[in-house]
């Protein structure tokens, strides 16, 4: 996650330059390939592309781009590997869906998916937890509208949410 910022400066849900995505994306932990403006580059050729933020002043604390691709029922927007936030900050998710509501609203679209880079939680080799499941993140994603969608296995969505480590002890 990034870190939290819960001070009480107001927070601006904005749209932002894709230099800006780029710059953020790269000082974050949770940052990759996946939240670049080349990537987005790549999303535009199935349709619109947004660039969204929130910033705490003149600082960008939460960003990410949205696809909009068209569906039987109208524009639909995906944010893959991202948004770009601290998920158990509830004023930053709250400002980051705002951003993506504006987005939404401004596209026309009729939905809005995410994908989000945060870990939920760790398992061993063996796939025993390790650590404790952040409802944090996911009590404050509900509590600004967002759905789960499951944890699915398999390779029928857009982005897969499994990650594995695969020990080399004895090779």
């Amino acid at each position: 996650m990034t870190q939290s910022d819960a001070g009480v400066a107001s927070l601006t849900p904005t749209k932002i330059t894709p230099a800006e995505l780029d710059a953020f994306s790269a000082a974050q932990v949770q940052g990759s390939f996946q939240q670049t403006s080349q990537m987005a580059a790549m999303g535009a050729f199935n349709g619109p592309v947004d660039y969204v933020g929130v910033k705490r002043g003149d600082k960008l604390i939460a960003a990410c781009y949205v696809v909009y691709t068209r569906s039987r029922f109208g524009l639909e927007g995906s944010v893959w590997c991202g948004p770009l936030c601290d998920y158990d900050n509830p004023q930053v998710v709250e400002a980051m869906t705002e951003a993506l509501r504006r987005s939404a609203k401004a596209h026309h679209a009729i939905s809005v998916s995410c994908w989000p880079a945060a870990v939920y939680r760790l398992h061993d080799l063996d796939g025993k937890p390790t650590s404790d499941p952040d409802t944090t993140m996911m009590d404050n994603m509900t509590h600004f509208g967002w759905k789960h969608g499951g944890f699915t296995v398999g390779y029928e969505s857009v982005v897969n949410r499994w990650n594995f480590v695969k020990g080399l002890d004895g090779i």
